[in-house]
């Protein structure tokens, strides 16, 4: 993460909206500079297809993905594609 703030320039960027926030699902997505931040803190679930909504209508591409094998997760999403 930190190799992107020093790329991007996250922290000091004015554009940062909040674009979910989900008490049931346990889930928190918002926006900081040029990033979607997408966050699930549910103890069991986990989810497919959730749709979000963006600022931007271009693809997205993952940076930093914690369901990766090496960080204990289960390798869902397709290598730095959303």
């Amino acid at each position: 993460m930190n190799k992107w703030e020093k790329l991007l320039g996250t922290m000091i960027s004015p554009h940062e909206y909040v674009t979910l926030k989900d008490e049931k699902d346990k889930m928190i997505v918002f926006e900081r500079g040029q990033l979607v931040f997408i966050f699930n803190f549910h103890p069991n679930n986990s989810y497919e297809s959730y749709l979000i909504g963006t600022h931007w209508k271009s693809p997205h591409m993952i940076l930093f993905d914690t369901d990766e094998e090496r960080f204990g997760g289960h390798t869902r999403l397709n290598g730095g594609h959303g």
